[in-house]
Formats: C-alpha cells, structure tokens, sequence
C-alpha cells in the first residue's frame, strides 16, 4: 500500500484484483473528519464511502463489491453494470461538444 498524506486529506492506493485481464488499482482518499471514499481505476467506480455519524461511529453508505472481480463478472454485466459509477449517460463520446439537456441544446 503507497500512502501520501497531505495536510488534510491521506491517498491511499492498492490492489484491487483484475479486470479483463488488466490490473485494478483501488484509490482510498481520507480526511481528517473521518470521511473515506475508496475508487476503483475500473470506470472511476466508487466502491466505498464511508461518513461519520452523529456518534461519530463509520457508516458504510454505498453498496460496493470488495474485490474487482466482481465488477467484471457476467452476471454483473448483465444485471446492473453501473454499480458506483461516477461517469455520466455520455461518457465522453460527445461528438460535436454539444448535448441536449431539459429541452435545449446545451454547448460543453
């Protein structure tokens, strides 16, 4: 595990497993407050957050697999591929910097 700490904030990095062959990277960025989120490299997957409670006791507060494995199964594939994802219903394939949003053609 590789660790940076900065001032507020520690990133973390380790093993995630494999993902069509290739290795996945899990990244791990926590604050001072006890706020933890970890993403996997795969899609910029969000497979964890964790957040303090009024207690301050950790709340796991998404649903997530632990390993990257899971992630690349079939039956995942076929059931519901968008667990933790972070990208958006175009994904960066906006062919003329443009998209209809709310009826009008929104210029990116």
């Amino acid at each position: 595990m590789k660790s940076n700490e900065l001032s507020l904030c520690t990133i973390s990095t380790q093993p995630f497993g494999l993902v069509d062959g290739e290795s996945a990277t899990l990244w791990t960025l926590t604050n001072s407050q006890g706020m933890q989120v970890s993403v996997m490299d795969f899609g910029a997957t969000i497979t964890s957050l964790i957040m303090p409670d009024r207690d301050c006791n950790p709340v796991q507060c998404v649903l997530g697999f632990n390993n990257a494995e899971d992630y690349a199964s079939t039956s995942y594939r076929t059931s519901n591929p968008h667990l933790g994802a972070v990208i958006g219903r175009h994904a960066g394939r906006i062919s003329f910097t443009h998209a209809p949003l709310n009826h009008e053609l929104l210029h990116l």
